[in-house]
């Protein structure tokens, strides 16, 4: 759910299990996002107070003629419907395009359908936020408003609902992420609730596994953040991730059933957890904000060069299909007309409607055809 500071608009989706603080994160990220753009632009002001005069320092004062300093400000995009308040305002909100109780009414479902279909109905209007986020992504640049809803965006954030597989695992969840990802640089940022992971460890393992399917669904770019490390438990989940023999010893004290399938699976989950960033927070105290952000700046990296690519090729892909198939089309229409001083026109005139370019059909275009 989501990194250049300065000018270029990322997107961060934030998927983890249900009560692992991401609301919460999500809105320490964004308030840290916002005071350290605000410290930046502060610090740009008070250079250009100190290096250009008295004149200089009655603009940056606000004075007469000034204008105001300007920062990119992070965009927070709820898209949990049965959600009741956030700790953060949000710039785009599916609350205020599908109300979640009147759709588990309407179509008499329970809680996970409901949100589901919430999920499907906003997803047939999502490329409109998408749409928004690209005009916001430099918006403002141009313009004198210091108002902020001009002002350019320097982070969206994406905070998803807590049944994780309802939107990683369904169509809507799909549709979302590969819009944004296809626009703007995106990346996921895993959340673990820290404590329940580290007693017992098993749940580690799971939610490993969890990553490693929402790592291999979407192909972006993901980071492992290790919520509550206020709380304790933070450090012992993050050894266990980077040395496959200390979960494994921990592992070999659970007597519980399911260990000796945890043990079997780290085996497997090795390879994919040395591969991944991770990083140890608290959304509670904003402990390791600064090293979460420096984390999601090298995703973004990654995003361009691992990501991008593809989707370039993908979308070259598409083009030249699409030239072969009007070809295939021109071809077909050109032998079953003729081409005669009649038969040009009628073969431009269809050049334009294979091409979406239409156009009626009078007299003379119904002797051309």
């Amino acid at each position: 759910k989501k990194l250049n500071l300065l000018s270029t608009s990322s997107k961060l989706q934030k998927p983890g299990m249900a009560g692992s603080g991401k609301t919460t994160l999500a809105a320490r990220l964004g308030t840290f996002l916002a005071s350290s753009q605000a410290k930046a632009g502060a610090s740009s002001a008070g250079a250009g107070a100190g290096g250009g005069g008295s004149a200089s320092a009655a603009a940056a004062a606000g004075g007469p003629g000034s204008r105001p300093v300007r920062t990119p400000n992070p965009y927070m995009v709820n898209l949990d419907p049965a959600v009741l308040s956030t700790p953060y305002e949000p710039s785009i909100d599916i609350r205020d395009t599908v109300h979640y109780k009147n759709v588990m009414a309407e179509y008499k479902l329970g809680p996970n359908g409901g949100i589901l279909t919430c999920l499907n109905l906003f997803a047939t209007r999502f490329d409109q936020v998408v749409t928004l986020l690209e005009k916001r992504r430099n918006g403002g640049q141009a313009g004198e408003s210091s108002e902020p809803s001009s002002r350019p965006i320097s982070h969206a954030i994406i905070d998803t609902p807590g049944q994780i597989e309802i939107f990683a695992w369904s169509a809507s969840g799909s549709i979302m992420t590969d819009a944004l990802a296809a626009s703007l640089p995106t990346c996921v940022l895993f959340v673990m609730d820290s404590p329940r992971c580290s007693s017992p460890p098993t749940a580690l393992v799971a939610n490993l596994l969890q990553a490693a399917s929402i790592l291999y669904r979407t192909r972006l770019p993901l980071l492992l953040a290790f919520n509550k490390a206020d709380v304790g438990g933070a450090e012992a989940v993050a050894s266990w991730v980077e040395d496959w023999e200390k979960l494994d010893e921990a592992l070999s004290k659970e007597k519980a059933y399911s260990a000796s399938l945890a043990r079997s699976l780290s085996l497997v989950l090795d390879e994919f957890t040395n591969a991944l960033p991770h990083v140890c927070v608290s959304a509670a105290t904003g402990q390791g904000m600064g090293e979460l952000v420096q984390k999601l700046e090298e995703c973004r990296e990654r995003y361009y060069e691992e990501y991008r690519p593809g989707v370039e090729a993908a979308r070259r892909a598409r083009e030249g299909a699409e030239a072969a198939r009007q070809a295939r089309e021109l071809e077909k229409l050109s032998l079953d007309g003729g081409i005669g001083e009649e038969g040009v026109g009628g073969l431009e005139r269809a050049t334009r409607a294979v091409k979406g370019g239409g156009g009626g059909e009078g007299e003379e275009g119904s002797g051309g055809a």
